[in-house]
């Protein structure tokens, strides 16, 4: 069943899965096995190692495999002992975008450590890659000073691809930078739209055409107030990745080993 929860409240059941306080109401009926299909794990936005190579880890005994949607980063399975499906939300933005766009188009990735990502999308759409470098004053927590795009976007439809949308800043401010590099249109894709309050103001007077999230995250509201947002169902994904589960296919082959972080 799919069940609608924040993630402050997602890591209490999982908990009370663990110590089998509620065993009962999460046992599924097949195979007797129990698994969870999580579309977005919070807290996992900032990773930093307190002991090189060493991270805790969940042994519950209840839970035998997770399911979930574009990590933000690939340690968070380190945290975890069963086995761990890492599904990716990309095939709906190729599909989306292949069908909009028939114009030259560059991927971005609004930050260097997202390039990987960018480039697997690039790889899909037959599209150039790029980048766009922060430059950050070192005196000034969390505050970006410049914006330089990295690759080949005059002329041509870029997008920014990210797995994570909160305050919006960062592509806002590189939304302007591609434009002002000759970019002919600025898209967002995205697989996890959180729309903070922040990202109101940042977002509603960008020269951004339209962003694109899918429906991992329940929305509060501030997508209506940014008014260019288009949600995807990530719910083919799921249920063609459950019924491999289920059947003892290979995962990964969905995704043609395009999942792997």
């Amino acid at each position: 069943n799919e069940v609608d929860i924040e993630p402050n409240e997602l890591l209490i059941v999982l908990f009370k899965v663990s110590f089998k306080e509620t065993i009962s109401d999460f046992k599924l009926a097949i195979s007797s096995t129990s698994l969870f299909s999580v579309s977005s794990l919070g807290f996992g936005l900032k990773f930093r190692y307190k002991t090189p190579r060493v991270a805790p880890s969940n042994k519950s005994k209840i839970i035998k495999r997770i399911v979930s949607i574009d990590l933000h980063t690939q340690q968070i399975q380190g945290f975890i002992s069963q086995p761990f499906d890492h599904l990716t939300a990309m095939p709906l933005f190729v599909n989306y975008f292949k069908d909009k766009y028939k114009e030259p188009i560059t991927i971005i990735s609004p930050d260097a450590g997202g390039v990987r990502r960018a480039t697997t999308f690039a790889k899909n759409m037959e599209a150039y890659v790029g980048f766009v470098h922060k430059k950050r004053d070192p005196k000034i927590h969390n505050e970006v000073k410049a914006f330089t795009v990295i690759g080949e976007v005059e002329d041509r439809h870029a997008i920014l691809f990210d797995d994570i949308i909160d305050t919006g800043g960062t592509i806002a401010a590189a939304s302007r930078a591609l434009i002002e590099r000759g970019a002919k249109s600025v898209s967002v894709a995205a697989t996890h739209g959180i729309f903070s309050d922040e990202s109101v103001e940042k977002l509603k007077d960008t020269p951004i055409d339209e962003i694109i999230v899918t429906d991992t995250l329940k929305q509060n509201g501030n997508i209506e107030k940014i008014g260019n947002v288009k949600i995807l169902s990530v719910s083919s994904i799921i249920a063609t990745a459950l019924t491999s589960i289920f059947a003892d296919d290979s995962v990964s082959a969905i995704f043609m080993g395009e999942n792997v972080l």
